[in-house]
């Protein structure tokens, strides 16, 4: 992976909330939580954290093929160990494991999958609110082949941040489509030239799967993929999406 300069990615959400301040021993603690494409994030996420004028401290527990509802229990005893000021939740939609499975062993579907990810949403909230975490909430970027069950979530996840003074919901698709449009390449950024894939002015953005970001990536086994071997443009613009709300709420010291 090549290090580079952190360059703004376009981004957007919604939230009521106020700043997020520093615990009493003055640091900020921050965490991106989520499936795959969080995982292929991870490390771009970490790294934009890193000329804040603030001391923040960032952990990351995304894992390949997992859905909202299996992230419940461990938020809940993870937020119980560390005083975490903001968590990052980018949930895509995967219905892979038991907690997203009907009484006859199917992946939920519909309003069934969609209710399931509410479900789990609303438990994490509430265990934000107790403990005073600013909650953020991502689903993924628009996919070259989209499923009613992530285009549901998504409205799903807006509509809950609408109307809660903790959940901000953040808009990642204006950093990976063009004209609205899904695509598999765009502009490459100014960080980015032969070395990171930058070929007459673009740069794939996406995994031969339409949905990752790895450009060498080997197609994923149950929402899981594999290390990225090559420069993720697709992946550090999501990462940007992710950070960027969470960064311009930080209370300047």
């Amino acid at each position: 992976m090549v290090a580079a300069a952190l360059v703004a990615v376009a981004s957007s959400c919604t939230s009521q909330a106020g700043p997020i301040d520093a615990g009493p021993d003055g640091v900020v603690r921050v965490a991106l939580w989520g499936d795959s494409l969080a995982h292929e994030a991870a490390t771009y996420f970490v790294d934009a954290f890193v000329d804040q004028p603030m001391q923040v401290e960032v952990g990351t527990g995304a894992l390949g093929g997992v859905a909202l509802c299996d992230s419940v229990e461990p938020f809940i005893a993870k937020t119980a160990e560390v005083e975490y000021d903001a968590i990052v939740l980018a949930y895509s939609g995967n219905a892979f494991t038991p907690c997203m499975r009907d009484d006859i062993g199917d992946p939920l579907r519909g309003t069934a999958h969609t209710a399931r990810y509410q479900q789990a949403l609303e438990r994490i909230e509430a265990t934000a609110r107790e403990r005073g975490i600013a909650l953020f909430i991502a689903g993924a970027p628009m996919a070259q082949t989209a499923s009613p069950e992530a285009t549901s979530l998504i409205e799903m996840y807006r509509r809950f941040a609408d109307r809660s003074d903790v959940t901000t919901f953040v808009d990642v698709d204006d950093a990976l489509l063009e004209d609205g449009r899904w695509t598999a390449t765009l502009p490459c950024l100014p960080i980015e030239g032969p070395e990171q894939g930058c070929v007459d002015g673009r740069i794939a953005v996406h995994a031969p799967d339409g949905a990752h970001f790895c450009p060498t990536a080997e197609p994923a086994v149950l929402g899981v993929i594999n290390e990225c071997d090559a420069w993720s443009s697709g992946a550090y613009r999501y990462a940007q999406a992710l950070a960027d709300p969470v960064i311009a709420r930080l209370a300047r010291p």
